[in-house]
């Protein structure tokens, strides 16, 4: 029988769940960027309802200490768009400021952002930004200080290289390697025991899905897939073969799915259909 999938420290919904914890959270910053968050405390306080999947109207986490914002961001998909993503974090906080404290500027406090960023990293993807020389990469524009955290990158530091391996370990024997590390035993427990929890299982399984439709405000590919199965179907006035027109809205679906570089087993999924079915079906697309 297949062993399940593993799922690390980079997974969106494993990740928040962990960072939510201050303690860890205060862990891991220290460890990694050298930041103390004593006396932080959250700003994102949906973060346990609306926002522990997806939600692009929020940050993963924010945090403040009433003196400056912090904000923490998990990205596992390399889109091109970082550096005009973390100019636009920093004018929300800075808007929420203003017209939180009756507009008056002197309220607005800097903000500082901590990205992992779980693909190869090239300088040119940040030119406009001034690097300084450390291993956590950290770029300045307008007084914005944002750094990144390249999980991918081999590190000088042994402590980074454990956490490397948090976030990329693909099977329990991976990551229970570092039980021995007292430092880094607390999250590695949490790690394993979500792994084993059915329900938080479910949200990390699902949060794949949804990771690679994010940016496309797309909740669940199998809602999207059924709803534009009943589209093409009324299109098509197939009232008496609703059910096959639902099929091929879905077979169309899942052609547009492959052709953004996401897995058979995900479109599978997500679908309801059979591989077969919709290579078939992409088959006869490329021949007419």
């Amino acid at each position: 029988m297949k062993e399940k999938k593993f799922y690390n420290l980079s997974n969106d919904v494993l990740f928040k769940s962990i960072c939510s914890n201050i303690n860890l959270l205060r862990i891991i910053m220290n460890d990694i960027f050298e930041v103390d968050l004593t006396g932080y405390y959250f700003e994102n306080t949906r973060f346990s309802k609306s926002n522990k999947g997806l939600s692009s109207s929020e940050n993963d986490l924010a945090l403040t200490n009433g003196r400056e914002h912090i904000i923490i961001e998990m990205q596992n998909t390399k889109r091109g768009n970082l550096e005009n993503r973390t100019n636009i974090y920093s004018a929300n906080r800075t808007i929420l400021d203003w017209e939180n404290g009756d507009k008056l500027y002197e309220k607005i406090l800097p903000v500082r952002q901590f990205w992992f960023l779980n693909y190869k990293y090239h300088e040119k993807d940040f030119l406009s930004f001034h690097m300084t020389d450390s291993e956590i990469l950290k770029r300045f524009h307008d007084g914005k200080e944002v750094n990144l955290f390249i999980i991918k990158t081999k590190h000088k530091r042994k402590l980074l290289n454990l956490y490397r391996i948090l976030f990329t370990a693909k099977s329990r024997k991976d990551i229970k390697k570092l039980l021995s590390n007292k430092h880094l035993r607390p999250i590695v427990k949490k790690i394993l025991k979500y792994n084993e929890d059915t329900e938080k299982y479910k949200e990390m399984k699902w949060s794949e899905i949804m990771h690679w439709t994010h940016e496309d405000d797309l909740k669940l590919m199998r809602c999207i897939a059924h709803r534009e199965g009943e589209e093409v179907g009324e299109k098509r006035g197939e009232k008496r073969g609703e059910k096959r027109g639902i099929i091929t809205g879905k077979l169309e679906t899942a052609v547009k799915l492959l052709s953004k570089g996401i897995g058979m087993p995900l479109v599978v999924e997500a679908t309801g259909l059979k591989k077969e079915q919709i290579l078939e079906y992409k088959s006869n697309c490329v021949k007419n």
